[in-house]
Protein backbone atom coordinates (compact mmCIF):
# COMPACT_ATOMS: atom_id res chain seq x y z
CA UNK A 1 0.00 0.00 0.00
CA UNK A 2 2.73 2.50 0.36
CA UNK A 3 4.71 1.96 -2.86
CA UNK A 4 1.23 2.81 -4.31
CA UNK A 5 0.54 5.81 -2.25
CA UNK A 6 4.15 6.96 -3.23
CA UNK A 7 3.84 6.57 -6.70
CA UNK A 8 0.28 8.29 -6.48
CA UNK A 9 1.91 11.35 -4.66
CA UNK A 10 4.84 11.26 -7.05
CA UNK A 11 2.46 11.31 -10.22
CA UNK A 12 0.30 14.30 -8.60
CA UNK A 13 3.31 15.89 -7.60
CA UNK A 14 4.80 15.42 -11.49
CA UNK A 15 1.42 16.77 -12.87
CA UNK A 16 2.00 20.05 -10.74
CA UNK A 17 5.17 21.13 -11.79
CA UNK A 18 3.86 20.69 -15.61
CA UNK A 19 0.65 22.86 -14.59
CA UNK A 20 3.15 25.61 -12.84
CA UNK A 21 4.50 26.83 -16.02
CA UNK A 22 1.34 27.48 -17.59
CA UNK A 23 0.29 29.71 -14.70
CA UNK A 24 3.17 31.60 -14.40
CA UNK A 25 2.95 32.90 -17.67
CA UNK A 26 0.96 36.22 -16.87
CA UNK A 27 -0.88 38.61 -19.59
CA UNK A 28 0.97 41.68 -19.46
CA UNK A 29 -1.28 45.05 -19.72
CA UNK A 30 0.72 48.13 -20.17
CA UNK A 31 -0.15 51.45 -18.68
CA UNK A 32 -2.80 53.57 -20.04
CA UNK A 33 -1.56 56.23 -22.55
CA UNK A 34 -4.58 59.43 -23.38
CA UNK A 35 -3.90 61.11 -26.80
CA UNK A 36 -5.88 64.27 -27.70
CA UNK A 37 -5.64 67.12 -30.58
CA UNK A 38 -3.19 67.24 -32.46
CA UNK A 39 -2.40 63.81 -32.14
CA UNK A 40 -3.57 61.64 -34.89
CA UNK A 41 -5.56 58.37 -34.76
CA UNK A 42 -3.56 55.42 -35.66
CA UNK A 43 -6.24 53.25 -36.88
CA UNK A 44 -9.64 53.15 -37.97
CA UNK A 45 -11.82 53.05 -34.66
CA UNK A 46 -15.53 51.62 -35.22
CA UNK A 47 -18.22 53.40 -33.60
CA UNK A 48 -17.22 56.77 -33.91
CA UNK A 49 -19.76 59.94 -34.93
CA UNK A 50 -18.44 61.49 -36.78
CA UNK A 51 -15.73 58.74 -38.30
CA UNK A 52 -12.44 58.35 -36.47
CA UNK A 53 -9.95 57.65 -39.48
CA UNK A 54 -6.55 56.59 -39.23
CA UNK A 55 -4.18 59.45 -40.00
CA UNK A 56 -6.64 62.16 -39.26
CA UNK A 57 -6.51 64.56 -36.20
CA UNK A 58 -8.13 63.39 -32.83
CA UNK A 59 -11.45 65.18 -32.49
CA UNK A 60 -11.77 68.02 -30.52
CA UNK A 61 -13.01 67.18 -27.16
CA UNK A 62 -12.15 63.62 -27.16
CA UNK A 63 -9.74 61.39 -25.33
CA UNK A 64 -8.07 58.57 -26.87
CA UNK A 65 -7.07 55.84 -24.37
CA UNK A 66 -4.88 53.15 -25.71
CA UNK A 67 -3.08 50.59 -23.57
CA UNK A 68 -0.71 47.11 -25.22
CA UNK A 69 -1.52 43.82 -24.44
CA UNK A 70 0.34 40.62 -24.24
CA UNK A 71 -1.13 37.20 -23.86
CA UNK A 72 1.94 34.93 -22.74
CA UNK A 73 1.83 31.03 -24.48
CA UNK A 74 -1.41 29.16 -23.33
CA UNK A 75 -3.39 32.26 -22.52
CA UNK A 76 -6.10 33.44 -24.57
CA UNK A 77 -7.86 36.16 -22.75
CA UNK A 78 -7.05 38.87 -19.85
CA UNK A 79 -9.10 41.87 -18.51
CA UNK A 80 -8.53 45.49 -19.80
CA UNK A 81 -9.52 48.18 -17.38
CA UNK A 82 -10.11 51.61 -19.36
CA UNK A 83 -10.36 54.95 -16.91
CA UNK A 84 -11.65 58.39 -19.04
CA UNK A 85 -10.39 61.59 -17.52
CA UNK A 86 -12.81 63.85 -15.52
CA UNK A 87 -16.04 65.16 -17.21
CA UNK A 88 -15.93 62.27 -20.38
CA UNK A 89 -17.65 58.93 -21.07
CA UNK A 90 -16.46 56.35 -23.24
CA UNK A 91 -18.10 56.03 -26.64
CA UNK A 92 -16.52 52.86 -27.72
CA UNK A 93 -13.29 50.48 -28.00
CA UNK A 94 -10.94 49.22 -31.03
CA UNK A 95 -7.51 47.62 -31.82
CA UNK A 96 -5.32 47.39 -35.05
CA UNK A 97 -6.90 44.80 -37.61
CA UNK A 98 -3.28 43.51 -37.81
CA UNK A 99 -3.20 42.27 -33.98
CA UNK A 100 -3.21 39.07 -32.61
CA UNK A 101 -5.10 40.51 -29.44
CA UNK A 102 -8.58 42.34 -30.53
CA UNK A 103 -11.46 43.88 -27.75
CA UNK A 104 -14.30 41.57 -26.26
CA UNK A 105 -17.05 43.95 -24.77
CA UNK A 106 -18.57 41.62 -21.67
CA UNK A 107 -22.05 41.29 -21.63
CA UNK A 108 -22.34 43.54 -18.31
CA UNK A 109 -20.06 45.78 -19.98
CA UNK A 110 -23.03 46.72 -22.77
CA UNK A 111 -23.96 50.46 -21.25
CA UNK A 112 -20.67 51.10 -21.09
CA UNK A 113 -21.22 54.66 -22.98
CA UNK A 114 -23.23 55.70 -20.03
CA UNK A 115 -19.65 55.33 -17.87
CA UNK A 116 -15.92 56.79 -17.21
CA UNK A 117 -14.93 53.39 -16.67
CA UNK A 118 -14.85 50.06 -17.92
CA UNK A 119 -13.42 46.44 -17.85
CA UNK A 120 -13.15 44.69 -21.84
CA UNK A 121 -11.72 41.82 -22.54
CA UNK A 122 -8.37 41.45 -24.61
CA UNK A 123 -8.79 37.95 -26.29
CA UNK A 124 -6.35 36.14 -29.14
CA UNK A 125 -6.85 36.49 -32.46
CA UNK A 126 -5.10 34.32 -34.54
CA UNK A 127 -2.15 33.38 -33.06
CA UNK A 128 -1.18 29.88 -31.69
CA UNK A 129 -1.63 28.86 -28.17
CA UNK A 130 2.23 28.03 -28.43
CA UNK A 131 2.89 31.71 -29.26
CA UNK A 132 2.67 35.11 -27.44
CA UNK A 133 0.30 37.50 -28.61
CA UNK A 134 0.26 41.18 -28.68
CA UNK A 135 -1.94 44.19 -29.94
CA UNK A 136 -2.72 47.64 -28.63
CA UNK A 137 -6.25 48.59 -27.28
CA UNK A 138 -8.10 51.33 -27.93
CA UNK A 139 -11.16 53.31 -25.83
CA UNK A 140 -12.51 56.82 -27.18
CA UNK A 141 -13.77 59.21 -24.90
CA UNK A 142 -15.88 62.26 -25.84
CA UNK A 143 -17.13 64.95 -23.07
CA UNK A 144 -20.15 64.82 -21.92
Amino acid sequence: MDARLTALLAAGIALLALAVPALAGAATVGRQVERSAPARYPTNIPGCRPLCRQGEVIHRGRKLLSRTVVLAPGERRTPVRFVCPPRHRLMTFGGLMTADVFPQVPEGEFRYWTRRAATIVGERNLAPLSQPSRGTLYAMCGRR
